[in-house]
């Protein structure tokens, strides 16, 4: 992408303008056109009332093909939810309570404390740069029945290797593996039906920028019956044509103003071309690695792996949090540091203002 390009994108996101903003890992941006779009559907819901919902079917179903195309997932197998954390719940609920899980130290407590909470055999690996050695290890030792895992790790920014958990799944193909994307989705290219993954799910209003409340969940069609057995008795008796799993994860009404969003976010993201986000967003993390490894600011864990996301934590206190932020740099305290977040949209000028900033 080249600067004008950009700054055209850029000029979208009224907050780019007051901020320098480093932290979709935790709220992604808000369009005007996003904005614009659901005062649009609140206007044809004053409006309209019933008149307008009784045709919401056609904004549903246009919104789910066009996500299962940009996730490369079965449409019949995609359901939209609140968030991650109410989807991910949904799924423990049907499992067997002897089930065993492989978990990873530290990731996103909405993942580990709901397994652990409800009691489930279950073992940690440590998050290092040889995370996915540890992984395997553990595999080899004793499969789980359940790998969940964040592929991008909310604290430290550690992705997991693709190629690692298409091969992983070729030598454990029994154990169901259900990844979180909430860190990941919008980022860089997917490909589900091919990933070695049996379970998606994420929130969508980090980086795909789509708001708060609309997430989703997919499953490859195969693994279904893994975790489908007690789903399938809440089950209406209700004439619907929609699927089994959409039914199940879609049991009421949905939430027209988060479906038009995503619907919205969705469409941007074809426009741009999700190649282009993709180059552009290793580009800039790359750029963004290689001056935070030069100044030692990463930990040890991070500076050591081939390739990392858009997120980063670095060494820092309150006191410096609240000195960026007083520079109009929006950051969040996570772990042991402040997490700064890049996404497509922020710049190498970005960058340098916060290197600036850092060494004031």
């Amino acid at each position: 992408m080249n600067s004008s390009l950009i700054k055209n994108l850029r000029a979208a996101y009224p907050i780019l303008n007051r901020y320098t903003y480093l932290n979709v890992a935790n709220h992604g941006l808000l369009s005007q056109a996003v904005i614009n779009e659901r005062i649009h559907i609140l206007h044809q819901l004053r409006d309209e009332g019933s008149k307008f919902t009784n045709l919401s079917s056609n904004l549903i179903d246009a919104c789910r093909k066009r996500l299962s195309q940009f996730l490369d997932s079965h449409i019949d197998y995609t359901a939209f939810v609140p968030n991650f954390s109410q989807a991910f719940i949904h799924v423990l609920h049907t499992l067997d309570k002897e089930s065993k899980f492989l978990l990873i130290e530290d990731d996103y407590p909405s993942l580990n404390d709901a397994v652990r909470q409800r009691g489930f055999i279950t073992q940690y690996v440590t998050i290092d740069n040889e995370i996915e050695q540890k992984i395997l290890e553990a595999f080899r030792e004793e499969a789980p029945d359940f790998f969940c895992f964040s592929m991008v790790q909310y604290i430290s920014g550690i992705q997991l290797n693709n190629e690692f958990i298409k091969q992983l799944k070729l030598e454990f193909p029994d154990t169901v593996f259900i990844a979180d994307l909430t860190q990941y989705v919008g980022c860089e290219e997917f490909r589900f039906r091919e990933s070695g993954i049996d379970i998606i799910i994420a929130s969508c209003y980090k980086w795909l920028h789509a708001g708060d409340g609309i997430g989703f969940i997919s499953i490859q069609p195969d693994s279904y019956s893994k975790v489908s057995s007690h789903l399938n008795q809440l089950i209406n008796t209700r004439q619907d044509n929609r699927s089994l799993m959409i039914q199940q994860f879609e049991p009421g009404h949905v939430d027209l103003l988060a479906i038009s969003s995503l619907n919205l976010a969705l469409k941007e993201v074809e426009k741009i071309g999700i190649q282009n986000i993709d180059l552009r967003h290793k580009t800039l993390s790359k750029n963004v690695f290689q001056e935070f490894k030069q100044r030692k600011l990463l930990d040890p864990s991070v500076m050591h792996r081939e390739s990392h996301s858009g997120i980063f934590n670095i060494n820092g206190d309150e006191h410096l949090y609240q000195k960026l932020l007083d520079s109009n740099i929006i950051t969040s305290l996570r772990g042991p540091g402040i997490r700064v977040s890049f996404c497509y949209l922020n710049t190498l000028e970005e960058l340098h203002h916060l290197l600036h900033v850092l060494v004031k």
